[in-house]
């Protein structure tokens, strides 16, 4: 397997729902965030191959390929998607046991897999999920039921029956199992109808921070048809308050853009969020864009400063823009670079948060405005970076990213003054013949980590096969 720039940018680009070429310019006078902790670099990572592609999975069937979204809490237990032999998505859980210097896989569970009945519902569809550090789930799943329909003819004879019908719904597991937080066509307190198309979705402990298309309540009959940003608290699902969304100005000015839909969203500690923000420019400034091509922000906030108004129109006023396409209209400090491109937006402790800001043929990643890495920079092993792709902002102050070299793919991490190459191209893992290729599957979910440091994520070997792998430091 040979991965070339384009091909790195495309596989990446799954994790920057849909937004990977939109563009986007660093601010270059931020205000400094709270700064966080810079962490002591681990001395290196054993890494285990403890699930197979091709494994027997959970309920006797044997799988076929894992999906990139492997999270692990902070007890050991580990969730990963899979395709099975049988062409079913399932969501899986291992419990890992790390009381010796080899783990070993303890006990292993299915959550939840396409075909299976959920209250009553067939689910056809697995979309986006999170775990939070105690483990407790959130999922976004496509169910089918039957909907009941009665019609009268020309004569007035009356025709009645089913029809399948699909919808969306997020479910939680909070350790009893899969139980339906909210679903299509549920009104939330501020009276916002939800319509469906639930996308990114990021759970923190007991906070649940969502994006969906819904129907603002206008107090017309009219129905507007929106996107927004919305936070659970304790997973009750009337209780969904309203963020940010679309159609928000992004400063009080005729001439400022507004926001047109939401990217990858990530939360943490205090309230604290970052976002990505596809914009429409003014109409003034349309011209000056190229068309076709997207504008973008990353912007930050707290789910502590939402005010009751906020809630029922969705235009919050403490968001604050860190990077963005559009000058127009903006504070002067943010000015447009063109054909820039943002996207990766990651929260993390201490007030942290980082993002990729890609001009066409420079990548840089930073944490908290502080530039970590940029193409052109030699990795530690020596070899010259040629992308970047979504950060991960551990618990201990260390980001893991992923990047695309001269010689392949590298797993670094850093602490914002150093890195260090923990896994590339050609190693082997502890336990397994056939040495990495030229794909690391970091940066497809917000739990690649836990609090001490140990990883799991997803490779494909030069064979063509993927293990699920965790990582340890030593």
């Amino acid at each position: 397997m040979n991965i070339d720039r384009r091909n790195f940018l495309k596989a990446t680009g799954l994790t920057f729902s849909g937004a990977l070429l939109s563009a986007c310019a660093t601010n270059p006078n931020p205000a400094p965030p709270t700064p966080g902790t810079d962490g002591v670099l681990p001395n290196g990572y054993q890494f285990f191959s403890i699930k197979h592609n091709t494994d027997i999975l959970p309920g006797g069937i044997k799988g076929q390929t894992l999906r990139l979204d492997a999270a692990i809490d902070s007890h050991g237990r580990v969730v990963y998607g899979a395709m099975d032999s049988e062409d079913k998505i399932g969501l899986y859980a291992l419990q890992l046991d790390l009381s010796t210097p080899t783990p070993r896989v303890s006990g292993e569970s299915r959550i939840v897999r396409t075909g299976d009945m959920l209250d009553g519902r067939r689910v056809v569809e697995l979309n986006n999920h999170d775990i939070n550090a105690k483990g407790q789930l959130a999922l976004v799943v496509r169910v089918e039921t039957e909907m009941t329909y009665n019609t009268t003819d020309e004569h007035g004879s009356f025709d009645g029956g089913t029809a399948p019908m699909k919808m969306q719904a997020i479910y939680s597991d909070l350790g009893q199992g899969l139980t339906r937080v909210l679903h299509e066509h549920v009104f939330n307190t501020d009276g916002h109808e939800f319509a469906g198309m639930f996308g990114d979705l990021n759970f923190h402990e007991n906070d649940l921070i969502f994006v969906a298309n819904y129907y603002h309540n206008t107090g017309q009959v009219t129905k507007d048809v929106r996107q927004g940003v919305f936070l659970l608290r304790g997973l009750e699902g009337k209780n969904a308050s309203l963020v940010v969304a679309s159609g928000t100005s992004l400063a009080a000015s005729t001439s400022a853009p507004t926001i047109s839909q939401f990217g990858l969203i990530s939360l943490h500690d205090g309230g604290q969020f970052v976002l990505q923000a596809m914009l429409t420019p003014a109409s003034e400034f349309a011209n000056q864009y190229v068309q076709g091509k997207q504008q973008t922000a990353v912007l930050r906030g707290n789910l502590n400063t939402v005010s009751p108004n906020t809630r029922k129109t969705g235009s919050p006023s403490n968001l604050r823009i860190e990077a963005s396409s559009i000058s127009s209209g903006l504070r002067s400090s943010t000015t447009r670079a063109s054909g820039l491109t943002c996207y990766a937006p990651r929260s993390g402790p201490n007030s942290s948060f980082a993002h990729v800001v890609n001009n066409g043929s420079t990548h840089t990643l930073l944490v908290n405005n502080r530039v970590v890495m940029q193409s052109g920079d030699k990795a530690p092993t020596g070899n010259v970076v040629k992308a970047i792709a979504t950060p991960q902002l551990a618990t201990d102050g260390i980001t893991f990213f992923m990047v695309q070299t001269s010689a392949g793919i590298e797993l670094l991490a850093s602490n914002g003054s150093g890195s260090r190459t923990i896994l590339k191209t050609g190693d082997l893992l502890v336990n397994h013949p056939s040495p990495v290729s030229d794909f690391i599957g970091v940066g497809y979910s917000a739990m690649h980590s836990d609090d001490e440091g140990r990883l799991v994520f997803v490779v494909i070997h030069e064979d063509d096969s993927q293990s699920l792998v965790l990582g340890l430091p030593v």
